[in-house]
C-alpha cells in the first residue's frame, strides 16, 4: 500500500472539534489513505470555490461524516460520491455555486451550477439508494430490480423536478457505478430494446434519433428533456491486489431530446476531470467530434511514435460516406503491428469521445488504394449528390419548418415563437456549414481549427484555390457571416426565452432570398467546379 502522510487541513477545517475522533476511525477503514487523500483534494477545490460557509452548509458536511460509518469499502464509496464528484467537476469549473443552501426549504435542487467551459451547467449526483443490497440490486443477471428501482427514484419522480427552473441550461445527472451497472443504465435511458448482451457491446452502441428512442426509456419522457445527458461514473482503487490510486473513468449518454445537448467543449471538460468519455447524438455531432480528435492524433502520433506519413481514409477522409456509425481510419508508415497495438490504446485512452479510431500500416494496403492516398482523388459524384441531398434539408427548414414557426404568432412579442425561430436560423447555418464542409473535405483541404474556425471556413469558400473556383460569392458571404454571428449568440445564450428580436429581425426577413441564393450559387458551382 502506497504510504500517504495523514495530514488533512481541508477536512480538519470542515469538521472542527469532531475531526480527531472521525479520523480515527475513518484510518481502520479500506485503503482510507487512498480514499482520504481523494476527499481531501476534493474538498479543498470545492471550499476555495465555493466558501467554506457554503460548503459547511450543505448536506456535502454530512456525507463526511457519515463516510466514517461505513460497513465496508462499497458503503463508503456510495457516502463519498457526491463530494468527490462534485470536487472533480470544479477544478475544471471557471465557476460553482453549491444550490442546497440557497433553495427555498422543501423544494428539491440539484447538487450545484458551474460554468464549465463557458457554458451554464446545472449538476445532480446519484449515489446507491438507502438501504440497496450490493447482492440484490446491484449484479442481478438482468437488472430488473435495479431498474425498477432506479426508475421509481429518477424517472418520473423528484430528478425531473430539480432541473424545472434550468431549463436551458445543460443539465447532467452523474450517477455512481455503485447505483447501476452498464447493462441497466443504458435500456433504463433509451428503452429496452437497446439493451447490451455483454460489455463489449457498448462501444458499438450508438445513440438512437429521436424516433427511434425505445417508449419505455427515460429519454421518451417529456420531462426527462430537461436532461441533457446521463453519465456514468466509476471511481475504484487500482490495481485491485495493491491499490495505489483512485482510478475516475466512465461514459456520457446524451439525450437526443434534450432542449440543450452538450457542448463539445463541455465534454472536453469532463474527460478531463473524470476521463468520462461522450456518446455522439448523431452523424454530424460526430463528425464534429471526429475532426477535433483526428488532428490532435496526428499530432500524437508524430511526437510520441515519430511518424512521418500520416493519412486519413475511409468515411473520414470522404466526408459523403460519412455516417453516425463512422469511426476514424488513419494509415501510418513505420509501425510494426505491436506498435499498431500500442498507439490504439493511447489513442483510447487520451480521446473524450466515443469515436473509435482504426489505425492501418500503409505496406498491408493494396496498391490501389495507395495510389489515391498519395494522389487525393475523390469520387466527385459522390459528393455532389450529398451536397445536393443537404439542400434539400435546407429546403425542408425555410419552406417548411420555418414558415410552421411564422405561422403561430408574432416573434417580436411571443418570446416561445422568437425561440422557436432561432432554433431554426441556428440550424440553417449549421446545414450550410456542412455543406461547406463536404466541399473542403472532396477536394482535400483541411478544416481550419482555433477559435475562428467557424468563420474562416465561410472566408474560404468564398476564396478559389488551386483545385476549384470560390463556391460563394462576397456578397453572399457577407449575408451568411450575418447568420453565423446570430448562430454564436443563440448557442451561448444563458435563457434562451431572454433573446431579443431586434438581432433576428433582418435574418428572418432575409432568410428566404439568402437560401435561394445559396441554392443558386452552389447549384453553379457543382456543375462546374473548376471554373473552366
Amino acid at each position: 500500500m502506497k504510504t500517504i502522510d495523514l495530514k488533512f487541513p481541508t477536512i480538519e477545517s470542515l469538521l472542527n472539534d469532531e475531526f480527531g475522533s472521525w479520523l480515527e476511525k475513518a484510518t481502520s477503514l479500506p485503503n482510507s489513505s487512498l480514499w482520504l487523500s481523494e476527499l481531501e483534494s476534493a474538498l479543498e477545490v470545492l471550499m476555495r470555490k465555493c466558501g467554506e460557509s457554503s460548503v459547511k452548509t450543505s448536506r456535502l458536511k454530512s456525507a463526511v461524516e457519515q463516510a466514517v460509518s461505513a460497513k465496508d469499502q462499497n458503503e463508503l464509496e456510495s457516502l463519498l460520491f457526491e463530494v468527490l464528484c462534485l470536487g472533480k467537476l470544479a477544478s475544471v469549473a471557471e465557476e460553482i455555486y453549491l444550490l442546497e443552501p440557497f433553495a427555498p426549504k422543501g423544494q428539491p435542487v440539484p447538487e450545484a451550477k458551474m460554468r464549465i467551459a463557458h457554458r451554464e451547467c446545472v449538476i445532480d449526483c446519484l449515489a446507491p439508494f438507502p438501504g440497496s443490497s450490493r447482492d440484490e440490486h446491484f449484479w442481478s443477471a438482468f437488472g430488473e430490480t435495479v431498474s425498477k428501482r432506479l426508475r421509481e427514484a429518477i424517472g418520473t419522480g423528484e430528478l425531473p423536478r430539480k432541473f424545472a427552473a434550468f431549463k436551458w441550461r445543460v443539465n447532467l445527472v452523474f450517477v455512481s457505478h455503485l447505483a447501476a451497472q452498464l447493462h441497466v443504465l443504458v435500456p433504463l435511458l433509451y428503452g429496452h430494446k437497446y439493451a447490451l448482451r455483454e460489455p463489449s457491446e457498448l462501444f458499438d452502441f450508438v445513440v438512437p434519433s429521436p424516433e427511434e428512442l425505445g417508449s419505455d426509456g427515460l429519454f421518451a419522457l417529456p420531462d426527462w428533456q430537461l436532461i441533457s445527458g446521463v453519465a456514468w461514473v466509476s471511481y475504484q482503487p487500482t490495481p485491485l491486489d495493491n491499490p495505489q490510486t483512485i482510478c475516475w473513468s466512465g461514459f456520457v449518454f446524451p439525450n437526443p431530446k434534450a432542449f440543450r445537448r452538450i457542448p463539445l467543449e463541455v465534454a472536453v471538460k469532463l474527460h478531463e476531470a473524470m476521463r468520462l468519455k461522450t456518446f455522439p447524438c448523431d452523424a454530424a455531432e460526430r463528425w464534429e467530434m471526429a475532426e477535433w480528435l483526428a488532428f490532435r492524433l496526428v499530432q500524437h502520433l508524430r511526437e510520441k511514435w515519430n511518424v512521418q506519413t500520416v493519412r486519413f481514409w475511409g468515411s473520414f477522409r470522404d466526408a459523403v460516406f460519412w455516417h453516425r456509425r463512422s469511426d476514424i481510419d488513419i494509415v501510418v508508415d513505420g509501425l510494426d503491428w505491436k506498435q499498431l497495438v500500442e498507439a490504439e490504446m493511447e489513442i483510447a485512452a487520451l480521446s473524450p469521445f466515443v469515436v473509435p479510431v482504426q489505425l492501418t500500416d500503409l505496406s498491408s494496403l493494396p496498391e490501389p488504394i495507395k495510389e489515391s492516398l498519395e494522389s487525393g482523388d475523390v469520387s466527385m459524384g459522390d459528393w455532389r449528390e450529398k451536397i445536393r441531398a443537404e439542400l434539400e434539408q435546407l429546403k425542408d427548414i425555410v419552406e417548411g419548418k420555418f414558415e410552421e414557426w411564422r405561422s403561430r404568432g408574432d416573434p417580436s412579442q411571443d418570446s416561445l415563437v422568437r425561440v422557436g425561430i432561432g432554433a431554426i436560423l441556428k440550424d440553417f447555418y449549421d446545414g450550410v456549414e456542412r455543406i461547406f464542409k463536404h466541399i473542403a473535405a472532396a477536394f482535400n483541404e483541411p478544416t481550419p481549427s482555433g477559435e475562428e474556425w467557424h468563420k474562416q471556413l465561410l472566408e474560404k469558400m468564398s476564396q478559389p484555390t488551386e483545385n476549384r473556383k470560390p463556391v460563394i460569392s462576397q456578397a453572399l458571404r457577407d449575408a451568411l457571416d450575418e447568420f453565423l454571428r446570430f448562430r454564436h449568440l443563440f448557442r451561448n445564450i444563458y435563457v434562451v426565452t431572454q433573446l431579443k428580436w431586434e438581432p433576428m429581425a433582418p435574418l428572418v426577413a432575409n432568410l428566404p432570398q439568402v437560401y435561394e441564393q445559396l441554392r443558386k450559387e452552389v447549384e453553379s458551382f457543382l456543375l462546374d467546379p473548376s471554373g473552366e
